[in-house]
């Protein structure tokens, strides 16, 4: 039995007797999107409209990252990428930018760990080698948390917002979940390219043009 169910447990049994059930609460703050408090590796994020029916889930993890477009011109999404090791966010004019940084982000924290790695004419090559050495040599030093997780989801890009995990790096590619926050919609991904798509196709429905619509937060 974990902290958590001993937790319940305990409560539960302290609320017999009363007649009132045991309920867990939340307090939610009058914010269009916030995240609530740390429970059991879970962050609960609501949006203000239509709350009941919109509320979703944020899994705590530590190469969870936070996607905000600030600028998208039909092709380049212009942003920031925020973490919880660098305190400062990573400035992108496109998305594969974005997607270097996670790389070099997850080759640092060796987590998820890649199932392959990139081959390469040089001797001694590849982004994890290139890490390694420079750890050593001292240009670089161990991740270590510097911006709390709750900070780090709680930025918002001014057109759209994606919190991006990362769960496998299998076949050269990433495999995971992707919540875009101002739709309140979660989506798998198996692929990079997939996670490209999904992105391109929220941004689609969200431009300055159609944002009225009422498909907007439609996935």
């Amino acid at each position: 039995m974990t902290a958590l169910e001993k937790e319940s447990f305990q409560q539960s049994r302290s609320s017999q007797g009363t007649g009132k059930p045991f309920h867990r609460r939340h307090r939610v703050e009058d914010a269009k999107c916030i995240p609530l408090r740390h429970l059991s590796g879970l962050f609960a994020v609501r949006r203000r409209e239509g709350m009941e029916n919109s509320a979703f889930r944020i899994y705590h993890s530590p190469n969870v990252v936070n996607l905000c477009i600030d600028a998208y011109d039909g092709e380049k999404q212009c942003g920031r990428l925020w973490n919880q090791y660098t305190g400062e966010p990573l400035c992108f004019s496109t998305l594969f930018e974005a997607l270097e940084g996670m790389e070099a982000l997850y080759d640092g924290l060796e987590y998820p760990f890649a199932s392959t790695r990139p081959r390469s004419f040089l001797e001694d090559g590849g982004s994890r080698a290139e890490y390694e050495r420079d750890i050593q040599d001292g240009k670089r030093s161990e991740l270590r948390v510097v911006e709390p997780f709750q900070s780090v989801v709680s930025h918002r890009g001014r057109n759209a917002t994606f919190i991006i995990r990362v769960q496998y790096r299998q076949h050269s590619s990433w495999q995971g979940e992707i919540v875009w926050v101002d739709g309140s919609l979660r989506k798998c991904f198996g692929s990079v390219l997939d996670l490209l798509r999904l992105i391109d196709s929220a941004m689609e429905r969200c431009t300055a043009e159609n944002r009225a619509a009422p498909d907007c937060n439609r996935w």
